[in-house]
């Protein structure tokens, strides 16, 4: 049975959900001038395909039972990075809050371009953007948002590819050792965290590998501890790791 004061809290956040979304809605109001557009983008998340417009405040996403706006201002991070697999590359775009996707929400988009998928070709304020969809799109949400996009970091994995397999609970995912943090993709979910949250289980790595790792999140970790400000660190997250044949 909930207590009052429970109550009160869902309330409370439910309003604040409103009020955000409803901000959301009149940002959308006032973008009127469509700066882009580009047609039939296939996203893992929001899953579905969608014509993508870029306008003055925020991008909408147009699908067949709804529209996702996403103003510019929640735009956190822009990432391209190799499919895991080797199969083409991946736009990752972070959003501080998340925005209203229908009855439900939307943390991130994710879009998966595939080697042989057409390049698409589009205009942003008289700049011509031509490839492949995963590049234009994160070349024009850094554009808008006035983020720079990211990419790998420095560590390659053996086996010449650009993230080590890895399991969450028992879902197979993909784990990339970026510069400053970590990104793990779980089929359509992206988590993104700092190296200090991640408590890794490096039995099923061999030897040269895992001394690698261990290195490096060491020296990752190290360095969070010296540029943080004291306070009490964030929960872990705990995943399991194995290698990728090498």
């Amino acid at each position: 049975m909930a207590t009052c004061g429970s109550q009160s809290g869902l309330e409370a956040e439910l309003l604040s959900t409103k009020a955000r979304l409803a901000a959301v809605e009149a940002e959308l109001a006032d973008t009127k001038q469509q700066l882009a557009l580009a047609s039939d983008l296939s996203f893992l998340s929001p899953r579905g395909k969608f014509r993508l417009s870029l306008n003055e405040g925020a991008a909408v996403l147009h699908g067949k039972s709804a529209e996702i706006a996403v103003p510019y201002r929640l735009v956190s991070r822009v990432l391209v990075l190799p499919e895991a697999s080797g199969q083409g590359s991946l736009c990752v775009v972070t959003l501080a809050a998340p925005v209203a996707n229908g009855k439900s929400q939307v943390g991130h988009l994710l879009l998966h371009s595939k080697p042989a998928e057409p390049k698409v070709e589009c205009s942003l304020s008289g700049k011509p953007l031509c490839g492949q969809p995963a590049s234009v799109v994160s070349q024009a949400f850094a554009s808008l948002a006035a983020v720079e996009v990211g990419g790998i970091g420095s560590f390659k994995p053996f086996g010449g590819r650009a993230a080590l397999q890895c399991y969450v609970k028992a879902t197979e995912a993909a784990l990339y050792l970026l510069e400053k943090e970590l990104l793990v993709k779980e089929a359509s979910k992206v988590h993104v965290m700092p190296y200090s949250r991640l408590r890794v289980e490096l039995s099923m790595l061999p030897a040269n590998e895992c001394d690698r790792v261990s290195e490096l999140l060491q020296r990752k970790r190290a360095n969070e501890e010296y540029d943080s400000d004291g306070g009490d660190p964030a929960p872990a997250k705990r995943i399991k790791t194995e290698a990728v044949d090498a």
